[in-house]
């Protein structure tokens, strides 16, 4: 089999399990990195390249090339971070195991190759008068309403940007004019239902009257909980439509955050989600809670907000019978 042929047959398999969009965009960039370099490694045969043709050789050659080569968007000569390697390593070692399983090779290229590692860094979450001034800025924008219930959608319920882009007025349970909790659709399509305090109840009522106002006034409709200020097309809709967009969510609450004068590096809106789990933690939810409000796949993942606190830490070694003798 043609390797373009298994890697576009394993991408869309991701697509019949769930798999996001950008999940799928980014299994897609790796893998294409993958396949550039076996084109090079067989084009003295003048032949595409095999499943066959996916060595251990093949995969160093990729994560060293992907290490080396200057980044797109800077055009600097600089190495690429270890864990921006081990992403791109992740990725042809879940399509290698995929073909092995499938008998189109016999060993996985990636058993005996271990994967850079970098320290996983603590999550940076806002404090109080951050978070306050992140709230102060939506109040004085253009759509207060807009804005602040975005903000709190990390804030208070710690929602990932895609989370807060799908969520449309159905999710909210009983329902929009008295809801006390929310269905969100995480990562991989996986529903969990999160508790609403009153202060996003309150944000909700205060934002839904302007919501549906905007639809009337002009005449596009909508599924999206949240408002785009521009209508647009979407796949599937014949007409324009105001959806919000996960980018055009983004680009809002990056501006909200450069309005409070907050410099956040990495996935900036993330801080908001950091900033929920990080409360949550601190007012004394256990482990195992915080990680089902997070919709995450693994208590592991969540484990790395436990470091966040020093005080818990030094509280606890205090507290310990031990600490007496």
């Amino acid at each position: 089999m043609l390797l373009t042929t298994a890697v576009n047959t394993f991408l869309d398999e991701l697509s019949l399990r769930g798999a996001s969009k950008r999940t799928r965009d980014n299994y897609s960039a790796a893998l294409a990195e993958l396949l550039l370099v076996a084109s090079n490694q067989v084009v003295a045969s003048q032949r595409e390249p095999l499943v066959s043709d996916l060595t251990r050789e093949t995969v160093i050659a990729t994560l060293t090339v992907y290490q080396q080569r200057p980044d797109k968007r800077t055009s600097a000569q600089v190495p690429r971070a270890a864990s921006s390697v081990a992403s791109l390593y992740a990725v042809i070692h879940t399509f290698s195991t995929w073909c092995t399983d499938l008998g189109l090779i016999q060993t996985s290229p990636t058993s005996n190759i271990q994967p850079p590692r970098s320290p996983k860094p603590i999550p940076k979450a806002l404090t109080l008068d951050q978070s306050a001034a992140v709230l102060e800025a939506a109040s004085s924008s253009t759509h207060p309403e807009r804005d602040r219930l975005i903000l709190l959608s990390g804030l208070l319920l710690g929602l990932r940007l895609s989370e807060i882009a799908s969520l449309s007025p159905a999710s909210f349970i009983p329902d929009t004019t008295s809801p006390t909790h929310v269905r969100v659709t995480g990562k991989g399509s996986k529903e969990r239902i999160v508790p609403l305090p009153p202060s996003y109840v309150k944000a909700l009522n205060d934002y839904l009257p302007i919501r549906s106002a905007t639809i009337e006034r002009t005449g596009h409709p909508a599924t999206t909980l949240i408002l785009s200020q521009r209508p647009h097309t979407k796949p599937g809709t014949p007409s324009p439509v105001l959806d919000i967009s996960t980018s055009g969510l983004g680009q809002i609450c990056d501006r909200l955050l450069d309005r409070a004068g907050l410099k956040i590096n990495g996935r900036r809106v993330h801080a908001l989600r950091h900033s929920f789990a990080t409360s949550v933690l601190h007012a004394g939810a256990d482990i195992l809670t915080v990680s089902e409000l997070l919709g995450h796949a693994s208590v592991a993942t969540t484990q790395i907000y436990l470091k966040t606190d020093p005080a818990r830490l030094a509280a606890a070694v205090e507290h310990s019978p031990l600490a007496g003798l």
